[in-house]
């Protein structure tokens, strides 16, 4: 293939040969680097015959790339709500240890209820959780404390936290 650009003062020929580890170009004679550079965008640029991709494969990469990326949200959203999981749940059970101990320093008498609150053995430590215990005596005159941590609002996906021990 030859392609002749024809320049003001005589004819350049540029050669492009084919051989078996590729392509290679000569220029006779030499020409500048910015008439170098429009010959071979003009070559890039030329119409081959080659096909494109298919409408149908088109939108195969599309749907793929959707499911993709829908798959990819779906694990953002599992890591942050479990990352907000695990971190109530952190504090729920350092509320219930801290109970634990101001229990274990203070006499107060046997009573409460885990499940309801009784007045004298519950509180509400912070806005998101409600903190209830409960005292019992056994034969052997030692006591047993229990601190249940729970979410104050129903329907937090937050299990409740108990922490049971003997004075």
């Amino acid at each position: 293939m030859q392609l002749r650009k024809s320049t003001s003062s005589y004819q350049r020929q540029i050669e492009i040969k084919q051989s078996a580890s590729g392509r290679q170009v000569t220029l006779q004679p030499p020409v500048t680097e910015p008439e170098y550079s429009a010959i071979m965008l003009k070559r890039i640029f030329e119409k081959k015959n080659e096909r494109g991709f298919t409408l149908i494969e088109c939108i195969v990469a599309m749907v793929v790339t959707v499911v993709g990326l829908l798959a990819t949200l779906s694990l953002i959203a599992y890591a942050v709500r479990s990352y907000t999981v695990s971190g109530d749940l952190a504090i729920a059970n350092s509320l219930a240890k801290a109970k634990i101990e101001e229990l274990r320093n203070l006499s107060q008498a046997p009573g409460g209820n885990l499940t309801t609150n009784t007045a004298g053995y519950f509180d509400q430590p912070t806005s998101k959780f409600i903190r209830r215990w409960q005292i019992t005596a056994d034969s052997m005159g030692t006591e047993t404390l229990s601190v249940g941590v729970l979410p104050a609002y129903p329907g937090v996906l937050l299990p409740e936290v108990n922490v049971k021990t003997r004075k």
